[in-house]
């Protein structure tokens, strides 16, 4: 059975990678792209198929898959349907670096280092403001996720207030609705080595993961689950700062892949893991797709996200398909 779920995502992840390959802004038709794409950078579409289109592509798919894996985890771990990325204040964490970097240094690479710290900074500042408190883990995680929410944008906001409104100011706002436009072969390099030993330790500890929906009672498994939370969190929040810091805010993707992958295929963590890696990267890369197509201007990648986001959790919603 799982199989055929692989094979059919597979498919058309294939698929979707070949339309966003030969379609774009560039005048050119399907079959003058292919064939440029055959030839090599020879020529000037060649040029952008290889060097602009095809790392944005592999680029997309694997943040895709990062965040849709995301926020398959955090539903599972705080049994939570509507947990995402920023239930531990990470992504307002690495919004907050990004901003600094920008006022203080505007140096990209800064940008990238300072919103990867932030990220992780606060989701640890947020795992030790909820060891500390009595009570129920998955709530005081919860909750010092919202304090650190609460701190970072409070933050940013005076960033924003204290940045060069002609300059620094559009530079932050334009991060934040995220985007891949400047996606190069150097950057996904960057990203392939961690991405790639994170989401292997995250597949074998699948298992354990699940198990982490028990609470408690998944100590009588033989399951550590203090640590492995910990464990699983610090390098959830890794994975997505990396991406985040890279392309900014991609809202949506960790929320809503891992709903359409459970209602479609009606399988477990255990056995939609490498399903959400692949859904991940269909949506983000059909997000992405029309995102440069749609208009003679490119729409922030988070626009598009938010827009099918919102539709798709309306209709849940008024199914009585969401259970919180």
């Amino acid at each position: 059975m799982m199989k055929k779920e692989l094979i059919c995502l597979g498919g058309t992840l294939l698929i979707t990678m070949i339309i966003s390959l030969l379609y774009g802004r560039y005048g050119a038709g399907a079959l003058e792209a292919a064939s440029a794409f055959v030839h090599g950078t020879a020529t000037t579409l060649g040029k952008i198929m290889w060097q602009i289109r095809l790392p944005r592509i592999l680029f997309v798919i694997i943040a895709g898959g990062i965040l849709a894996i995301s926020g398959q985890i955090f539903q599972t771990i705080f049994k939570n349907p509507l947990a995402s990325g920023d239930v531990l204040g990470a992504t307002s964490g690495c919004a907050l670096g990004a901003a600094i970097a920008i006022v203080s240094f505007n140096v990209v690479y800064m940008r990238w280092i300072m919103a990867f710290v932030f990220g992780l900074m606060a989701i640890c500042c947020c795992l030790l403001l909820a060891t500390k408190v009595k009570g129920s883990r998955i709530l005081n995680l919860v909750i010092s996720g919202m304090i650190m929410q609460a701190i970072c944008s409070a933050f940013l906001m005076i960033i924003k207030l204290t940045a060069d409104p002609y300059q620094q100011l559009g530079t932050i706002e334009f991060w934040l609705m995220g985007g891949f436009s400047d996606i190069t072969w150097q950057k996904l390099m960057m990203i392939i080595p961690l991405a790639t030993i994170l989401i292997f330790i995250l597949y074998k500890l699948r298992w354990q993961i699940q198990l982490l929906a028990f609470g408690q009672e998944a100590n009588s498994f033989g399951v550590d689950t203090q640590v492995i939370m910990i464990v699983v969190i610090i390098m959830n929040a890794m994975l997505l700062s990396s991406i985040i810091a890279i392309c900014g805010i991609v809202s949506w993707v960790g929320l809503l892949v891992p709903h359409i992958i459970r209602l479609t295929f009606k399988v477990d963590f255990c056995h939609s893991f490498i399903l959400n890696l692949l859904g991940g990267g269909i949506f983000l890369l059909m997000c992405d797709t029309i995102s440069r197509n749609l208009f003679a201007f490119e729409v922030p990648i988070s626009i598009i996200t938010s827009i099918f986001g919102a539709v798709f959790l309306i209709i849940l919603f008024v199914k009585g398909m969401i259970d919180i």
